[in-house]
C-alpha cells in the first residue's frame, strides 16, 4: 500500500472528525518513543564500551558493527521501499552510495542506518503521512532486532492507545505468506533474522509457528501455516527431525520449497534431498542475500493480496 492508497483508506473511516488529533497524538508518541530508543542505544554502547580493552580497538571491531546493525541496521532494499512508497525521489547521497566490503565474511554490502530514515520522516509536516512513513520504516524489520524491540514494537504499540489500529492492518494484510521451517536454538538466531529481512525484503511475509498466537494444538496450526503459505522456506542447520516433517508436507501439498542449509553441515544433509539444489550458506550475511536472489529468480517478488 501506498501513501495515496493509504490517504483514501483514512477518508473512508467513519466518523472522522477527531482523526487528525489522534494523528497528531500518535505523532507525540512516536517522537517520545525514537527519544526513548536512541537513550537506550547509547546507554548500550557506552556500557558495552566500558567493558571492551580498548575503546579504539571496539568501535572498528566485528562486534560493534553487529551491535550497530541489531539496533540501526536496515537494509538498502527496504530504504528504497519506503522511498517508492511515500512517492519520495531518490537524492544523490542514496543514489550515488558506494559499496562497502565486509572482511569477516567477505561479501559486498550498502550501508544504511535507521537515523537517517528517521531524519527524513520527522521533516514530514502532515500527521497522517509521517504515520504511515514511520509505520512502513518499522513493520518489515525483523522482530528479533533490537531496532524493532526497541522501537518499532513500541511505535506500532501506540496505534491502540489513538484507535488507529486498523492502520497496521491495512499495511500488513496485503502481504502474501511464507512458512518459515527451522531450527529455533540460540546459536541460529542471527540466521533467523536473515532470513526474516530476506522474506521481507523481496515483499513477503515470513511465519514462524513460535510467534504466532493461538489456542490450538501445534500440527493442525502448522498445517494451516503451510496450506496458506506461497511457498516455504526449510532451513535444515542442527538437522532436526520436524523439520524434515514439515518440508516433506509441504511437498505433499504442492507448495515451492526453498532448502538452505549451513555449509559445514552440507555432507550431513539426508539422503531424501540431497539431490534437491540447496543453499548451503557460509555465514548469516551469505544466508541473506543467495536466498533473496533463490526468491526472486524461483518465485517471484510478493504481490499484493486484493
Amino acid at each position: 500500500m501506498n501513501l495515496w492508497m493509504f490517504k483514501q483508506k483514512i477518508n473512508d473511516i467513519d466518523g472522522t472528525e477527531n482523526i487528525t488529533e489522534r494523528f497528531e497524538l500518535f505523532r507525540v508518541w512516536v517522537e517520545n518513543t525514537y527519544v526513548g530508543y536512541q537513550k537506550s542505544w547509547e546507554l548500550e554502547e557506552q556500557e558495552t564500551m566500558m567493558n571492551a580493552i580498548s575503546e579504539k580497538g571496539f568501535l572498528g571491531s566485528h562486534m560493534y558493527l553487529e551491535m550497530q546493525e541489531d539496533w540501526k541496521g536496515i537494509s538498502y532494499d527496504m530504504l528504497i521501499h519506503l522511498y517508492n512508497c511515500m512517492g519520495w525521489e531518490l537524492d544523490t547521497a542514496i543514489k550515488n552510495r558506494t559499496l562497502n566490503y565486509c572482511d569477516e565474511n567477505a561479501c559486498l554490502y550498502y550501508e544504511a542506518d535507521y537515523d537517517e530514515v528517521y531524519k527524513r520522516i520527522e521533516k514530514i509536516e502532515d500527521p497522517v503521512e509521517f504515520a504511515y512513513a514511520v509505520l512502513e520504516s518499522v513493520v518489515n524489520v525483523p522482530e528479533t532486532c533490537r531496532l524493532y524491540k526497541e522501537f518499532g514494537m513500541k511505535v506500532i504499540s501506540g496505534l491502540s492507545e489513538y484507535q488507529l489500529e486498523e492502520c497496521l492492518l491495512w499495511l500488513d494484510s496485503k502481504k502474501q505468506k511464507v512458512f518459515v521451517a527451522m531450527c529455533f536454538a540460540d546459536e541460529l538466531n542471527k540466521a533467523r533474522r536473515k532470513i526474516e529481512m530476506a522474506v521481507k525484503n523481496c515483499g513477503y511475509e515470513p511465519v514462524f509457528i513460535d510467534e504466532k498466537e493461538h489456542n490450538h494444538q501445534i500440527v493442525p496450526e502448522i498445517y494451516k501455516e503451510i496450506e496458506d503459505a506461497v511457498f516455504v522456506i526449510a532451513d535444515l542447520s542442527k538437522q532436526r527431525g520436524g523439520v524434515y516433517y514439515e518440508a516433506g508436507y509441504a511437498a505433499a501439498k504442492g507448495k515451492p520449497i526453498i532448502l538452505s542449509c549451513r555449509k559445514n553441515e552440507q555432507k550431513e544433509v539426508h539422503f531424501d534431498v540431497a539431490q534437491i539444489n540447496t543453499i548451503f550458506w557460509e555465514d548469516e550475511i551469505d544466508l541473506q542475500e543467495r536466498l533473496e536472489k533463490r526468491i526472486c529468480a524461483t518465485v517471484g517478488r510478493g504481490k499484493e493480496i486484493l
